[in-house]
């Protein structure tokens, strides 16, 4: 009864959830070797989903002060360029 309790909870959730869920449970496995050999095997296997949570989110971040670097160097040529057509206006109607 229990079994089948825990294996029916995944149902429950959305088609979108469900999958992350089983995307997440798939990156957990891949430290099965440690988990495995703890003494609370479900509690060891959340810390490692954690662990690949944490991985991601700093993949992440990573990707984001990139974008954030490209951005802020695309604001600062826009504005240059922009400093230097007034310029040239300027120097029009001067002379």
């Amino acid at each position: 009864m229990l079994l089948r309790t825990e294996n029916n909870w995944k149902k429950k959730l959305s088609p979108e959830d469900e999958s992350r869920l089983n995307e997440m449970l798939e990156r957990t496995g891949v430290h099965r070797p440690a988990y495995s050999v703890a003494e609370d095997i479900k509690i060891a296997q959340l810390w490692c989903a954690l662990i690949e949570m944490r991985k991601e989110n700093t993949h992440l971040k990573e990707r984001l002060s990139r974008l954030e670097y490209l951005m802020d160097g695309f604001v600062s040529r826009a504005t240059s360029l922009e400093l230097n057509k007034q310029d040239v206006l300027e120097s029009h109607k001067r002379f």
